[in-house]
């Protein structure tokens, strides 16, 4: 009953992990900023220019946004790996118990 319950706690980790890549939008890579851009006119000489600001949000994405180990977490590839490997070592061990029985 444990491996069972662990392959439908795997198969909703991916489900719940893609709903959330795919509203922040889908990205190859997480991000932590945003940029926004404001077109200001200038009424003196009647132009308008664009106006960069990048604003701290945090953007869930497919790989994470950094190479180094402790940042693995970030991205959904983390939870796809992980969910997948506890489902094939689940289905590995109800295979052996079957054996046994």
């Amino acid at each position: 009953m444990l491996w069972k319950s662990l392959i439908v706690i795997a198969v909703l980790a991916i489900i719940a992990g893609g709903a959330v890549w795919i509203s922040h939008g889908s990205h190859t890579l997480t991000k932590d900023r945003e940029k926004v851009v404001t077109l200001e006119k200038d009424e003196l000489f009647g132009t308008t220019h664009e106006k960069v600001e990048w604003v701290e949000k945090f953007t869930y994405g497919f790989f994470p946004d950094d190479t180094a180990v402790t940042t693995v977490y970030r991205g959904y590839v983390f939870v796809l790996g992980s969910s997948l490997a506890v489902i094939a070592l689940s289905v590995v061990m109800l295979r052996r118990q079957k054996k046994q029985a």
